[in-house]
């Protein structure tokens, strides 16, 4: 397993994708930022913007999970006596991990310039440890479908233009008459009420919902990679 983790992270940091979508994330959330903040810290501005950058994970996924197929790296993965269970878990470890970055790192960057070039004090030291895990939590949730989708159609663009439409329909819902509800069970709207309502009423909604959700799809995936033709 660990070698199957330093092999993955090692492709992770010299895959040039990965580094192109997280610049592209960082530039786009700080003309988010520009075009107008919707609250009055930049920590939880940023954060504000983040379910509208995840597509970007959506592409990423379909690149690192979907690709991984179409170059064979699986399979040879599995022909040197690696379990499927221990490949699957090395790949969505480094997947979430590239994700967390690409999304929160710039959230993170943001907090701190807020905090020591500005003067803002959001927070108390508990209150953002609480918030960073929640956030985190939410992040890998609203990740994890692409995941399960890259692993079930096994290429590059299937996986994209289902995600797509799933970022799509999400929003619809966030934007329907149903919004409300919506938002306390959608990873997008959870991390919207955690910028308006920060350690908000319903964060055990967030812990049950998203870890569940998240074992859920994962238990998901093995099912179908177990089964899988590698080749």
């Amino acid at each position: 397993m660990a070698n199957l983790l330093r092999a993955e992270f090692y492709k992770l940091a010299h895959n040039g994708s990965f580094w192109m979508i997280g610049l592209v994330s960082f530039l786009l959330g700080r003309v988010l930022l520009l075009d107008g903040r919707q609250t009055s810290h930049l920590f939880y501005s940023a954060l504000y913007n983040v379910p509208l950058l995840s597509f970007l994970t959506n592409i990423w996924g379909a690149i690192w999970v979907g690709g991984e197929f179409q170059q064979g790296t699986l399979y040879w993965y599995v022909e040197a006596g690696h379990k499927r269970i221990k490949v699957l878990l090395a790949k969505v470890v480094t997947y979430q991990v590239s994700c967390a970055v690409v999304l929160l790192l710039p959230v993170l960057l943001c907090g701190i310039s807020g905090e020591n070039l500005v003067g803002e004090k959001v927070f108390s030291a508990l209150e953002f440890g609480i918030i960073s895990v929640l956030s985190l939590v939410v992040t890998l949730a609203m990740c994890m479908p692409t995941f399960f989708l890259a692993i079930a159609f096994r290429d590059i663009g299937r996986t994209l233009v289902a995600s797509m439409v799933l970022f799509f329909v999400s929003i619809f819902w966030l934007n329907s008459v149903v919004a409300q509800s919506a938002a306390a069970i959608l990873p997008m709207g959870q991390l919207r009420l955690l910028c308006e309502q920060p350690l908000p009423a319903f964060m055990p909604v967030i812990w049950v919902v998203d870890v569940v959700g998240i074992l859920a799809l994962f238990f998901c995936t093995y099912g179908i990679f177990r089964r899988s033709d590698l080749r």
